[in-house]
């Protein structure tokens, strides 16, 4: 198994954010207007001063959590996880363990918070195309191991991109099992193909 990452609870956190504000800071500057319009209805005048220093904790927001990864999770706001403590390559090394057919195993605390961060981190990796196992440790850890043999069923709504994704898991050394099917909704299609992976035989380039 191959080490890549070890934290300690000094040096590392997480922060869930809209546009890259923590959230509790967006309800705090959402219920700040409600509360002084209430009290002297000017709104608009309230939105402006709030936008300055709603940038400001953007920007001390990513600078201490460097890590961003999308959350992903639905809303109208995009939401993402800001993350410190990693190095700057974490998502970059997450990506090349795919390519390379490893699966990436995450160690977390037992901590209930940290059940935001597995389901933000299995939704990462297996958007990607790749496979990750969840262990207990005391501190946030990442490392990877040879994937063993899996099967994976891809799920597209375009039949470009679902041939796309299938050309990348042939040149990893995947191979395609049965035909491709489509299903088809009121509103649109899906083109799903099965694709296999096993150690023995791979032959990824």
């Amino acid at each position: 198994m191959n080490h890549v990452i070890e934290t300690t609870p000094d040096n590392f956190d997480f922060k869930m954010t809209i546009v890259g504000i923590p959230v509790p800071a967006v309800l705090a500057l959402i219920a700040a207007i409600f509360f002084f319009s209430y009290l002297y209805p000017a709104p608009f005048i309230y939105i402006l001063a709030a936008v300055p220093l709603a940038y400001a904790i953007r920007i001390h927001t990513l600078r201490a959590y460097p890590v961003i990864v999308k959350a992903d999770l639905g809303g109208p706001m995009p939401s993402t996880l800001a993350i410190k403590g990693l190095p700057a390559s974490f998502k970059e090394d997450i990506e090349n363990a795919i390519a390379g057919n490893k699966l990436v195993v995450i160690g977390l605390p037992k901590k209930q918070k940290f059940n935001f961060l597995k389901t933000v981190l299995s939704k990462y990796i297996y958007t990607r195309a790749g496979f990750c196992e969840f262990t207990h440790s005391e501190n946030f850890s990442m490392s990877f191991r040879p994937l063993d043999k899996k099967a994976l069923l891809l799920s597209y709504h375009s039949k470009q991109s679902l041939q796309d994704a299938i050309s990348i898991l042939l040149k990893r050394g995947w191979q395609i099992e049965g035909s491709q099917s489509t299903e088809s909704n009121l509103i649109s299609m899906v083109y799903t193909q099965t694709m296999v992976y096993n150690p023995l035989t791979a032959s990824a380039e």
